[in-house]
């Protein structure tokens, strides 16, 4: 399975607690990843978008699991 986690850090969001603001960032990015199919069953291709503090959207976590 291919996984693609891309996000945007300018924004306020990111300016106050980078670290804290991207770590909350990937534990999003981990929950869609948690939540995937089963990397053996039918092929999925999932597109989810990342949101900041402020529900602003940041960026996407892209599964694919087809050949």
């Amino acid at each position: 399975m291919k996984v693609t986690i891309t996000f945007d850090t300018d924004n306020a969001a990111f300016e106050d607690s980078f670290l804290m603001a991207v770590t909350k960032t990937l534990s999003q990015a981990k929950e869609v990843i948690l939540g995937a199919h089963d990397p053996g069953s039918e092929p999925v291709h999932d597109r989810r978008l990342l949101k900041d503090i402020n529900g602003n959207r940041i960026g996407v976590v892209e599964l694919d699991n087809r050949a």
